[in-house]
């Protein structure tokens, strides 16, 4: 048995309450319902035990009560009633005492023909100046919404040119303290009624779903209780009123409000279907509205209500405050009843460890529970906690909040589950905390906390990595060192082709040479022999100078940028000098240390030779400029002369512009003549330098560790 405060009293068909469709409050404070039967719409009276049904006489003609639901039953500061039908609002006369309707027919009926957009009702609303909102529903152009002007008696149907939408289902009616009147619409949005024209706010301006409930408060704001969640709404006189949403993140059992009231201390109660959720927007102790927070606020401390509590099963849909302050809220299976008290204070609920399990294994915990568990070391696998809080509000449900620190950066939303599973964690050190809360919001002054570290896999751990990383240092020296010695193979065989080179085919060759000199010496001047030795000393002469150039070019004691300069410098001398052509040589290469690969090198002192031949041989200068600068991770050669220069676009017969433009190809270089008659030429080219590693310093090191 379960003994509560204040707990709530549930009507059903047996007490004369069956699936209610509206709820309300005659002049003289009778609490009403209204419900349909076999035989038409029924009106109950709440006689203090149960509703005692009053039948109208309805006319013959009406056959069909409709299927509207909310504000529908209404009693004008008039005193006369307003029933809804499938063919038509009925308007009854002035009547005391709502049993007085008894017998009592229809003083008028309002169809289609007298101005409605349709014949079936869905919802009335009369406003505090006495008018009665209809709003209508129906197949073909029969949805819309109209009003009932008491000085004209006429009806008026509002339509797009009003700023509603096409064929818009009013479901509910509320009024500001302005007199503005608000009107929710069925198929999404809600719509504003001021100085004769209406505004929409919909999705964009943050109302989405379809808004099922209207409340305006007794602090002047506006509720919207809609399929997506509570609106708050606290200026709803303003020109662009401002809207916050309140969800299930924000404490809200379910984000699908039905219906909305307000008790006589100004809390809230939103109608749901996984119960009544009550929360006070106010400050405690103020009472103005709460200022709009930035963005989501929570609702503070919520109470929540369930079938526990009493509360009839099934979908919450209608919400009503009477004169005397009860709270009446209605289902399809009854009608409910809560008599709202002033809260006093609770103590908070405390919340235990009950148990802990590592991969459908338990781990040792107090029978009793336990507020700390800690110590526990596992390897990954799934991790089952149990936990459960301590309730000292009778018939009050509590409600739990987890964290898991290291994973997690902020607490769970509020369920009523009370075991968490993590299927799967990272290796790390972590901590869980869970909290107990109470239906009046009051949270565990000290979360229970789960202690534990997930250790890594094989593969992560210290040691398989420390090893790891042994066997990958080794085999990168032993590249290393296989790089060495491959190094060091190229660069004797280098060495040893320069050396043949030099003293078996260049000594070879210098004999001939001086043989050929002395015979020609001796042969004297005669025709017949004289210039085919002439000719053979100058071929030698060439093979030698080739030979050197050969030779040069292999050797790794070679591979400076600086030797490269030097015999660039020393050809252009002996060759130009020769020719009696003022040379200028100038350099800005100022790293002697960079070292540059054989065939770069070789490449663009042959490039270097080919112009400098050029120039020897077909410019007529008096004047050669050579320049050599670096450019960043490159090197610019320019060589100028001031002869007769040449048509650079025409065609030549000759091979050495085209072997420039080869020898440059290969190296990836940018070569470009500019050449005006008369004026001289000029030869550019750009080369991108790939410093080589000096064979002769690995050479010497791998000899010293060899030894």
């Amino acid at each position: 048995m379960k003994m509560a405060r204040n707990g709530f009293t549930t009507y059903t068909e047996t007490d004369g309450a069956p699936w209610v469709s509206s709820l309300t409050e005659s002049r003289l404070g009778e609490m009403c319902i209204l419900y349909a039967t076999k035989d038409g719409l029924r009106i109950g009276k709440f006689d203090g035990r149960r509703f005692v049904p009053i039948r109208p006489a309805w006319p013959s003609q009406i056959t069909y009560f409709g299927w509207g639901r909310g504000q529908m039953l209404v009693q004008d500061e008039a005193g006369e009633w307003w029933i809804p039908t499938g063919q038509g609002l009925c308007r009854f006369a002035r009547q005391d005492g709502v049993e007085r309707l008894a017998g009592a027919r229809p003083r008028a009926i309002y169809t289609k023909h007298d101005g409605l957009p349709g014949d079936d009702i869905f919802a009335v609303f009369a406003d505090s100046r006495n008018g009665i909102w209809i709003g209508t529903i129906g197949l073909g152009n029969e949805d819309g919404l109209a009003f009932w002007d008491r000085d004209t008696g006429r009806v008026h149907a509002f339509s797009q040119a009003d700023g509603l939408p096409a064929h818009p289902v009013p479901s509910a009616f509320a009024e500001d303290r302005a007199g503005n009147v608000w009107v929710a619409l069925y198929h999404g949005g809600v719509a504003r009624y001021r100085q004769g024209r209406f505004t929409v706010f919909g999705d964009r301006d943050g109302i989405s779903g379809g808004p099922r409930a209207l409340l305006a408060d007794s602090a002047g704001r506006l509720w919207v209780g809609s399929t997506r969640g509570l609106i708050r709404i606290d200026d709803p006189t303003g020109d662009r009123p401002h809207l916050v949403v309140y969800g299930t993140a924000q404490g809200l059992s379910s984000s699908d409000v039905g219906a909305l009231t307000e008790d006589r201390w100004g809390r809230i109660y939103a109608a749901t279907g996984r119960g009544i959720d009550r929360f006070d927007p106010q400050p405690e102790g103020s009472g103005e509205p709460a200022a709009a927070p930035p963005a989501l606020p929570g609702l503070g401390r919520i109470q929540h209500y369930t079938t526990a509590d009493g509360v009839a099963p099934g979908e919450l849909d209608l919400a009503f405050r009477d004169r005397q302050g009860s709270l009446w809220f209605s289902t399809p299976l009854g009608l409910s009843q809560l008599v709202p008290t002033v809260d006093r204070p609770q103590s908070p609920p405390p919340v235990l460890v009950t148990g802990v399990s590592v991969g459908g294994v338990a781990q040792a915990i107090s029978d009793l529970g336990q507020s700390t568990v800690s110590g526990l070391r596992f390897p990954q696998n799934p991790l089952r906690v149990d936990y459960v809080g301590l309730g000292f509000l009778p018939g009050g449900a509590l409600r739990y909040q987890y964290m898991l620190e290291g994973a997690d950066s902020d607490w769970s939303a509020p369920t009523d589950q009370r075991t968490v599973i993590y299927a799967r964690l990272a290796a790390g050190s972590y901590r869980f905390l869970v909290r107990a809360m109470a239906g009046d919001g009051i949270a565990s002054p000290q979360p229970a906390s789960v202690v534990f570290t997930i250790l890594p896999p094989v593969w992560r751990s210290w040691w398989f990595l420390l090893a790891c990383g042994t066997v990958m240092a080794l085999l990168m020296y032993a590249l290393y060192r296989y790089r060495l010695a491959q190094l060091l193979a190229v660069a004797n065989v280098r060495t040893r082709i320069a050396t043949d080179l030099h003293d078996d085919i260049g000594a070879s060759l210098s004999q001939i040479a001086i043989l050929s000199e002395v015979a020609q010496r001796e042969a004297g001047k005669e025709a017949r022999h004289g210039p085919s030795l002439s000719e053979i000393a100058g071929i030698s002469r060439e093979l030698v100078d080739s030979m050197s150039d050969i030779v040069w070019a292999i050797n790794p004691d070679h591979d400076r940028l600086s030797n490269l300069v030097y015999r660039m410098r020393r050809f252009a001398t002996d060759l130009l000098g020769a020719q009696g052509m003022a040379l200028e040589f100038r350099s800005s290469v100022a790293d002697r240390d960079l070292r540059i690969g054989a065939n770069v090198r070789r490449q663009i002192y042959l490039i270097f030779k080919e112009g400098t031949h050029n120039i020897a041989r077909h410019s007529g200068a008096s004047r050669v400029e050579v320049e050599l600068d670096r450019t960043g991770d490159g090197m610019v050669l320019r060589l100028r002369d001031n002869g007769r220069g040449f048509d650079a676009s025409a065609g030549s017969d000759g091979h050495g512009l085209t072997n420039i433009r080869k020898r440059a190809a290969a190296l990836g270089a940018e070569v470009e003549w500019q050449s005006v008659l008369g004026q001289g030429t000029t030869l550019r080219m750009t080369v991108r330098l790939e410093p080589a590693r000096s064979l002769s310093v690995l050479r010497g090191r791998m000899t010293g560790r060899f030894r």
